[in-house]
């Protein structure tokens, strides 16, 4: 690999996002840090929000320790129970999140060590049964949502792509969702059109179990599936919103990572000052602190550096964090209320005042 990617790793496990924890040459599963709980935790809930709550048809979410894409190998009681909730009918979607579930090898000549796919990661995936005649074009449709869906999140979205569909057999077809990095393409998710053929070897009994209505007729679901692995799609967005931007002729390290997946929304920075003012300011960022996490924002109050190091430094710091907008407080902030929004992004300052605080962040943390 280039060198950019050690250095990833290195800033990732320095700022507790997670460090891959190698056995015998293979990456055996990530030990998330806090900030790495947080972000996957984030990655958890976007993902169940795109799969499962804003979705035209209804998606179950359920949890299945099993593994294995049989049909007779799915948890029969969601799926029957999945179908009762539709009234029998098609179409409907099963989401399930399987902790530690064993990932299968991808090859990739251009590293020895599969940094990308853990032998152990949290597997997110979702089946879609749909009515035959639909089938096809669902699974055209499908894989450009979720092509959109890794790209809404990303700091460069050119880098995500959809490669050649293959197709095994008439019934079986293979997508993938890739990234280009530096270092080369990695294979993200897998989007298989199943078709029908999952019921061939089947039992008529077994069978008949799977049945749903599509209209006034039973016939058997259309199965679309899409999985992807939680450590994957961590690495991923870690190493896409990485960056190294030149400031005054010294590089820095920036975390570009999308305001729905940062770990921390907001952090506090304050200019050195005296003691009298600095301990007032202290008091205003806990006060402040205190009514954005009540409205349930994730902050990152850091007092112990709080207008004692070099505002740029501390600037520096929350970049590398990934922390979308910092509060920039001061004397002035004191005397009349105003302080200061500065953007990763843009490192611009916009003026707000304390009393709008939080109805404006929420406004931010709204809008993707």
């Amino acid at each position: 690999m280039m060198n950019t990617f050690p250095r990833i790793l290195e800033l990732c496990e320095l700022n507790g996002f997670l460090k891959p924890v190698i056995v015998n040459g293979i990456v055996s599963y990530f030990k998330y840090g806090p900030l790495g709980e947080l972000l996957a935790q984030n990655i958890r809930n976007e993902w169940i929000y795109s799969n499962v709550i804003n979705r035209d048809e209804n998606v179950y979410l359920h949890y299945d320790a099993k593994s294995g894409i049989e049909p007779s190998k799915y948890s029969k009681e969601a799926f029957k129970t999945a179908r009762t909730l539709n009234n029998g009918h098609l179409p409907f979607g099963l989401a399930t999140i399987r902790e530690g579930q064993k990932q299968p090898l991808v090859i990739n000549n251009e590293s020895s060590i599969k940094y990308f796919h853990p032998s152990m990661s949290n597997c997110l995936k979702y089946t879609a049964f749909t009515s035959t005649n639909q089938g096809q074009q669902f699974f055209y449709r499908w894989q450009h949502q979720r092509k959109i869906w890794w790209r809404k999140f990303s700091a460069d979205p050119g880098r995500f792509s959809l490669s050649e569909i293959h197709s095994e057999s008439s019934d079986l077809e293979t997508t993938h969702i890739i990234a280009n990095f530096p270092w080369g393409n990695e294979t993200l998710e897998t989007i298989t059109n199943y078709g029908t053929s999952l019921y061939e070897n089947l039992s008529t009994s077994e069978k008949t179990f799977f049945e749903a209505r599509d209209g006034n007729k039973k016939t058997l679901p259309y199965v679309v599936e899409s999985v992807c692995s939680e450590g994957t799609s961590a690495l991923t967005f870690l190493s896409d919103a990485y960056n190294e931007p030149t400031v005054m002729g010294s590089s820095k390290k920036v975390l570009r990572l999308h305001r729905k997946l940062a770990p921390y929304k907001i952090c506090f920075a304050a200019a050195p000052t005296s003691n009298a003012v600095k301990d007032e300011i202290r008091l205003l960022a806990t006060f402040l602190n205190k009514g954005l996490r009540k409205a349930g924002i994730s902050t990152l109050l850091p007092s112990t550096v709080l207008a004692k190091k070099a505002l740029e430094s501390q600037h520096a710091l929350n970049d590398s964090l990934g922390i979308p907008f910092t509060i920039v407080l001061s004397q002035t902030t004191l005397e009349n209320g105003i302080l200061g929004i500065r953007s990763r992004e843009t490192t611009l300052e916009e003026q707000s005042h304390v009393s709008k605080l939080v109805s404006y962040i929420e406004l931010l943390m709204k809008n993707y």
